[in-house]
């Protein structure tokens, strides 16, 4: 006996104590396509996720094979009517193809061969570079089809697919389905409204009945001849006999009216309460992923939660606030967190200060206790809900009105992503979530401003005159995606490129030959490397920031600073000339003016920094070299090792966009990790790799649980020195000798990774430190690589500036990068 693909046996669901499924049975054909149709309100959303294992039946069962179907992991896959909220707006078509292979063991060469048969079975070989919104809306439907295929499902469901197209595109989406249904071979069930399609697509046609309990009111087999085509079938007689049975069908299981009984498809309009209209308005902003630590006061929030939202669970707030900064940094928009009232917020502050220097739109979503209970200072209340955070958020707001959280919220994704973006915090106490609300509109974010032009002239005019001039970036140009034309103007000017002092971003490629290196931030070693230039031209960085208390030695030149930032500009010397503007704008503005202007000559290609020296024990300068020839080119670099940024800097640099994160905007430890995690979460097909000091790791190691629970396979590479390297050079250079507190000794660094189930190994020799960082670079879970190194007590100083190449306006000036 032929056990069919998929078998449905009295199938019953419930909802708010009343049945919406009842006795539901049927089964469907190995390679069959099943259309399933019925009356509004029925219930054909409620089965398909039943179907699907998304939700469980209240009795009954499904089988796929035979075998009970409990989760996702049957063989299933599952496409949806709105194919554009599926879609990551910041992945690529073929990595999207691609993320459902992530976890299940295939390697690299072989997703890539599936996510290129899925492409060219649905017609996009060609587009698998361009990201969503570069497509139409047929398109993106072909690339949520194409992406339920890499899987080579046993069953296919598909919820309304087609209902969000035209009609030329419909057909077009119509054939294309039947085409790859019997490439494939692959069942599949279809839930439609629209009688035609179902006629046209289905071997069988089952019509669901409505009302008080939906249950299978008749099945008709479609005997069409094939192949089908749409307009010789649907005029064909037996179309047209097929579709009037079919429209008869539907009309005799029409219910008394208000008989809806599918609380997904009900034809009554319910009240949308707050944390309705907060979660449609999420989606809306596609802020679906959301970090957090849940407790009694979020409860409101977040249950019932949507099925179409990730929540990314850690085990302590200041980790998840990481990691959503990660996450936000990857792809350039907002992000949710959502934290314990003020417990969560004090817990995650260091998070929070790292991201108002990092300019992160981070939206902190926090609980608060019930309204009523507030006038007596009950427990878990915030006293001071809009104070707590001070001046490291944007704005803080606890809504006066229950019914105005939803536009409060859309009012603090605003603040959050205007320039300068930063974080915003809304306190909601517990009881506002069941309160009626009216949905909030969609919120069209301002354009960024352009330069004042008579201030880019007077640049202009001063770069014209200068012989030798220098620029220094910040991590705005990474983070506005300037870098490629950042590249265009520097080859044409020839200047200098410095990075900005404690830059938290990489924003210029370092193997470029018109880069310079990294400033100190020290007053002193900094006029040192600066002093020469005839112009000085900030950009994107504060003019400048320091760490170290030192004397300047010697005056800058003409220095202007180009920011979007009012304080920055604020701040910048009494003598220096501020530009405010959105950094992109503002050197797409002077490659305009200086379009006339005929590069410079290139200088000659630095001289490659030699291999460090081979040692009976590590080195940091051997673990980073070694790093660097094996990272892959889309590597992206999350580093906490402050002690060893000399080497870093020295031999690992960064050369693409979007690649290089460092912990130094606000000097808080404990972001490398949970920043990685959040990264890999945003950017699933990039090799992620935290870089994280001994001491740096203990600060969050919470982090590794969610890095295990989410299944990212990053490479954290632990650099033990067994102390607080840094401090150590800081206490020598100040002469305080005697510092406490300055050696770590006892801790496992394996055996923590391992009891939060990530894979963990240690390395202690020279020899095996290539195969360890290749093993760990490729493995397919997340693995810390814990490596004793040698005690570098270095301080962070300048290197020696590069000998300018002769430069003036108008000379010729080439080079290529790697942005």
């Amino acid at each position: 006996m032929t056990i069919p693909a998929l078998t449905v046996t009295d199938v019953g669901h419930t909802y708010d104590a009343q049945p919406t499924l009842e006795d539901v049975s049927f089964t469907v054909a190995e390679g069959e396509m099943l259309c399933v149709v019925g009356p509004s309100g029925c219930g054909k959303t409620t089965l398909l996720r039943i179907l699907a294992g998304l939700q469980p039946p209240t009795r009954g069962r499904v089988e796929v094979a035979g075998q009970p179907v409990t989760d996702l992991d049957r063989g299933i896959a599952v496409v949806l009517q709105d194919y554009h909220r599926s879609l990551p707006p910041w992945l690529r078509v073929a990595d999207t193809v691609a993320l459902p292979l992530l976890d299940t063991g295939l390697d690299k060469t072989e997703r890539t061969q599936r996510v290129r048969d899925a492409l060219t079975s649905v017609g996009l070989s060609d587009v698998d570079r361009k990201r969503p919104a570069q497509l139409s809306g047929g398109m993106q439907q072909r690339v949520a089809l194409a992406r339920a295929l890499a899987t080579r499902p046993a069953i296919l469901l598909l919820d309304e697919p087609f209902a969000s197209v035209d009609a030329q595109t419909r057909f077009e989406l119509e054939d294309l389905l039947l085409r790859v249904r019997h490439q494939h071979a692959v069942t599949t069930v279809l839930v439609t409204h629209d009688l035609d399609e179902a006629a046209y697509l289905g071997d069988r046609v089952l019509t669901l009945s409505r009302g008080p309990a939906t249950t299978v009111h008749s099945t008709l087999t479609v005997d069409l001849p094939a192949p089908r085509h749409q307009i010789r079938t649907r005029e064909s007689a037996a179309f047209v006999a097929l579709r009037a049975e079919l429209a008869a069908d539907l009309t005799a299981t029409l219910a008394p009216a208000g008989a809806s009984a599918d609380p997904h498809e009900s034809r009554s309009t319910p009240v949308p309460t707050v944390r309705d209209a907060v979660h449609d308005f999420l989606r809306a902003q596609d802020m679906t992923t959301v970090f957090g630590n849940p407790g009694s006061t979020e409860l409101g929030f977040l249950a019932p939660w949507p099925i179409d939202f990730r929540y990314v669970l850690a085990l302590e707030e200041g980790a998840a606030t990481a990691m959503a900064d990660g996450y936000a940094q990857i792809t350039s928009g907002p992000v949710l967190v959502n934290l314990h009232s003020a417990a969560g917020i004090g817990n995650a502050m260091g998070a929070i200060i790292t991201a108002h220097h990092n300019r992160t739109p981070l939206v902190v979503l926090a609980g608060q206790q019930a309204r009523a209970m507030l006038p007596h200072d009950p427990f878990l209340a915030n006293l001071d809900p809009t104070g707590l955070g001070g001046t490291y958020f944007k704005q803080a707001c606890q809504p006066a009105r229950a019914q105005d959280v939803p536009e409060t919220l859309a009012r603090a994704v605003q603040i959050a992503t205007q320039p300068p973006c930063g974080p915003v915090l809304l306190s909601v106490p517990a009881d506002d979530w069941a309160a009626p609300a009216s949905p909030v509109g969609d919120r069209p974010r301002p354009a960024p401003c352009g330069p004042d032009p008579t201030a880019v002239r007077e640049l202009v005019d001063v770069l014209g005159r200068s012989s030798r001039t220098a620029f220094v970036v910040g991590a705005a140009a990474d983070q506005e995606g300037a870098v490629p034309a950042l590249v265009t103007l520097v080859d044409r000017l020839g200047p200098d490129v410095w990075a900005a002092p404690l830059s938290h971003r990489c924003s210029f490629p370092e193997n470029h030959p018109r880069f310079a290196g990294h400033l100190a931030a020290s007053e002193g070693p900094l006029t040192a490397a600066l002093t020469g230039y005839d112009a000085i031209v900030v950009l994107g960085a504060p003019a400048f920031t320091y760490h170290v208390p030192t004397q300047a030695q010697h005056a800058l030149s003409r220095l202007f600073v180009v920011s979007d930032d009012p304080q920055i500009l604020a701040r910048t010397p009494a003598d220096a000339i501020g530009i405010h503007t959105s950094l992109a704008l503002g050197i797409d503005s002077l490659i305009t003016a200086t379009a006339s202007w005929t590069p410079v000559p290139p200088p000659p290609q630095r001289t490659p920094t030699p291999a460090p020296p081979q040692s009976e024990t590590i080195t940091a300068a051997q673990v980073l070299a070694t790093l660097a020839e094996l990272l892959p080119a889309d590597a992206v670099v999350v580093e906490e090792i402050p002690s060893h940024r000399t080497e870093l800097h020295r031999h690992l640099p960064i050369t693409h966009t979007d690649a290089g994160f460092l912990t130094t905007g606000g000097g808080v430890l404990g972001y490398s990790v949970p920043a990685a995690v959040g990264a890999a979460l945003a950017a699933p097909t990039r090799r992620i790799v935290a870089l994280v000091g001994d001491g740096s790791l203990m600060y969050r190691p919470q982090a590794l649980w969610t890095a295990a629970q989410q299944h990212t396979p990053i490479t954290i590479i632990v650099l033990d020195n067994s102390g607080y390297g840094a401090l150590h050079a800081m206490a020598a250079d100040a002469g305080a000798h005697g510092v406490p507190g300055l050696d770590i000794n006892g801790l496992d660094f394996v055996g923590l990774a391992q009891s939060m189930g990530c894979h963990a190994f240690s390395v202690t020799a020279p020899a095996a430190l290539r195969d360890a960082l290749t093993d760990a670079l490729h493995a397919t879970a997340p693995t810390l690589v814990h490596i004793y190194v040698e005690p570098s007590h270095q301080p962070l100083r300048n290197p020696p500036p590069r000998p300018a190449s002769p430069a003036q306006p108008g000379a010729a000036r080439g080079g290529e990068t790697s942005c």
